[in-house]
């Protein structure tokens, strides 16, 4: 009885034991059956729309683009809080030299400036290239999608530039001008009969008319060396009043106070007639010395030698003054994209890169730009379809991923 009643309790024992090990296997394998299901599981998003996910490939509903794969776990994040998990590069420091008379003058070696005076160096901080917060990265496009973009650069370079004031003026009737020369003249001839005077209180009269003369002549804009040609001629410039058959014509024009810096007797100025385009050469020859301050602007009077009786007075004329600037590392205008706030533009390297980089200009110079920093001589920068590699290098800075 003992006996059957051990062989009944290990025959249990055996049944649990197997019952056991039979549930233990098929566990282990439903794990691994589940387990890279849920490896496998893929979330679905729009590159442009983040917050908008699928389970399942498709297109975006907002704006039709290809819903691209994320693994679960990994949120779609918006290109804003991509960008400003950049890390914002280092800045270091140029040494660049000042004009002392003409700020926007600037150059990248120690010199001299335009009116040969001494530069003085100043530090500017110089952005290393890189992803900043919002900013763009740099992109790779191959040449024959550079070939349908048209892409094209040009070389940064050291340049003798030349800058343009525009401006309007009229041919002068100038009574006040004729008026002043009449009378310093006549103060010079006073003064020459009164030396011989034997009164002495008159000879220092003539003297005192002769320097107020010679001071309004100066406040209307004439230099030292004019009132000395206008001893020489002995009479008043008459076409101050008239020009009919005159060869030399006065022109008065209005010079603004940002373009004040660069006027100098003896620029050379183009004048035009707007009604016919005839144009003819003058030059610089008096500068007043006072500001208007309602218009902020400072009177110049051109001379102007004419073949034919053309320019009548009071008639209104178009004003060019070219103004020779120094020798200065330029960039091109069209390579230049401005933010608003910055100045960004597209070094073309290698292999197909192309590189966003933040400058810093000066004054322009026709169709070219001053560099104050960030470029330097033999650089190759984008002018031709650089806003279609700005919006792909900022898409790419988008939706780059945060490591």
């Amino acid at each position: 009885m003992r006996k059957k009643a051990l062989v009944l309790s290990t025959g249990i024992f055996i049944l649990l034991l197997i019952g056991l090990l039979v549930s233990h296997f098929h566990a282990l394998k439903t794990g691994q059956k589940t387990a890279p299901a849920v490896a496998q599981k893929v979330t679905y998003y729009c590159p442009m729309h983040p917050n908008y996910t699928s389970d399942r490939p498709g297109n975006c509903p907002i704006c039709g683009m290809t819903l691209v794969p994320q693994e679960t776990g990994k949120s779609a994040e918006k290109p804003e809080q991509q960008a400003t998990q950049q890390t914002p590069p280092v800045q270091k420091k140029k040494i660049m030299y000042r004009s002392t008379m003409i700020p926007d003058e600037v150059s990248d070696k120690p010199g001299k400036d335009s009116m040969g005076m001494e530069m003085v160096p100043f530090e500017v901080e110089e952005p290393t290239s890189g992803v900043r917060a919002g900013d763009r990265v740099p992109v790779k496009i191959s040449p024959e999608k550079q070939q349908l973009m048209g892409v094209k650069t040009a070389v940064v370079a050291r340049r003798s530039v030349t800058r343009t004031v525009r401006t309007v003026g009229k041919v002068a009737f100038d009574p006040e001008l004729y008026q002043a020369e009449q009378e310093y003249l006549t103060a010079l001839k006073n003064q020459q009969h009164m030396q011989t005077s034997s009164i002495p209180e008159m000879s220092v009269q003539a003297n005192a008319l002769v320097e107020a003369a010679r001071l309004k002549l100066k406040l209307l804009g004439f230099t030292g060396s004019q009132i000395k040609n206008l001893e020489k001629a002995g009479v008043p410039d008459e076409s101050l009043l008239v020009t009919d058959g005159r060869k030399n014509v006065w022109i008065e024009a209005q010079i603004y106070e940002p373009d004040l810096p660069d006027m100098k007797q003896g620029l050379r100025a183009v004048i035009t007639i707007p009604s016919t385009g005839e144009t003819f050469n003058g030059k610089l020859a008096t500068i007043d010395p006072t500001l208007n301050p309602d218009t902020r602007s400072v009177r110049v009077r051109i001379l102007v030698e004419q073949k034919q009786a053309v320019l009548k007075p009071e008639l209104y004329v178009d004003v060019l003054i070219d103004v020779p600037g120094p020798e200065m590392l330029t960039v091109p205008e069209d390579a230049i994209i401005d933010t608003g706030t910055r100045k960004i533009v597209f070094l073309s390297k290698e292999n197909g890169y192309f590189e966003p980089k933040e400058i810093k200009i000066g004054r322009k110079y026709g169709p070219y730009y001053g560099v104050i920093s960030g470029l330097s001589g033999g650089e190759k920068v984008v002018v031709g379809a650089n806003f279609l590699i700005d919006s792909e290098s900022r898409l790419k800075a988008a939706l780059s991923q945060p490591k």
